[in-house]
């Protein structure tokens, strides 16, 4: 036994004589840990729901003439205009009528329109203040859904494409706009909205990212396509959303009107684009996988 103690130590001073070592190997001045990976830039994107009276002038004919609707496709724009919706870009100040609604107390007492031929149920948007305001940090390319209405109990809903007319009867539905914003690179993004209805009950659906799946609760919905709305945004330019009061029982009228007090109330929905910033806190090999829903 003292002969095997004696031969061990020797082959270790003989090991230390010739250079040998027990110590992991260099790494040639590198770190052992993993490189760094900069952080997901995110798009800050500022989110205002107004509330104010149906047919205001001031925030239907004088608003919409200071308001940049050439910057969506012609076809786009024929699409929204045939089924109530319309959208254009801000690129100055905000316009005097629309500051002067966010900056208010509460909506104008103006005369109503007419009654709903459908009413949402109370929801997110059934609030005291009319004017409400979130802030969304976008991850690259990740869905967001911005909550336009309260939840129909049945949903009449009417869709025209040029001469033809279709749509459907939905039962518990509720108006989204899908977001996804995509950095340009050079401080500018790619902003896409696309209006869609979700209704009926959630449904377990299997979803797979990088070769990982996963299941999420999800319910049907109709997304229109063709209503699809691709802008470009600089920082401080926003996109204004609303309805058409010439298109009552329309997919505008039903995403941008709401009853509130026993009168009929219209909707705006702005979305200003404040900047993009690394968040080294989201660090990952893509985007994230969870959907993100902002109600007002």
């Amino acid at each position: 036994m003292i002969g095997y103690v004696r031969l061990t130590i020797a082959l270790a001073f003989g090991l230390a004589a010739l250079g040998c070592s027990f110590a992991p190997p260099s790494s040639g001045g590198k770190s052992p840990l993993s490189p760094f990976k900069p952080g997901l830039e995110t798009s800050a994107l500022e989110v205002v729901f107004v509330r104010h009276a149906y047919e205001l002038p001031a925030l239907n004919e004088e608003l919409w003439r200071q308001v940049d609707e050439t910057s969506i496709t012609s076809e786009v724009r024929q699409s929204l205009e045939q089924n109530g919706l319309r959208a254009g870009v801000i690129a100055g100040a905000v316009p005097l009528a629309l500051e002067a609604a966010m900056s208010a107390d509460e909506p104008s007492k103006a005369q109503a329109g007419g009654e709903p031929s459908a009413s949402p149920s109370l929801g997110q948007l059934e609030s005291e203040s009319f004017v409400r305001r979130r802030i969304l940090h976008a991850l690259p390319g990740h869905r967001a859904e911005l909550l336009a209405s309260g939840i129909y109990d049945l949903l009449p809903l009417l869709v025209r494409d040029g001469r033809e007319v279709g749509g459907g009867r939905y039962e518990k539905a509720q108006c989204v706009i899908a977001a996804k914003a995509v950095p340009l690179g050079d401080q500018r993004i790619r902003l896409l909205l696309v209006p869609e209805v979700q209704h009926g009950e959630p449904r377990q659906e299997i979803r797979g990212d990088d070769g990982v799946f996963r299941f999420d609760s999800a319910r049907p919905k109709v997304a229109f396509d063709k209503m699809a709305i691709e802008v470009v945004l600089s920082p401080g330019q926003a996109i204004v959303l609303g309805t058409r009061t010439e298109r009552p029982g329309s997919i505008g009228h039903y995403f941008f009107t709401e009853p509130r007090a026993g009168q009929r109330e219209q909707k705006l929905m702005l979305i200003r684009f404040t900047g993009s910033k690394f968040d080294n806190l989201l660090i990952g090999d893509g985007p994230a996988t969870s959907d993100t829903r902002l109600a007002p």
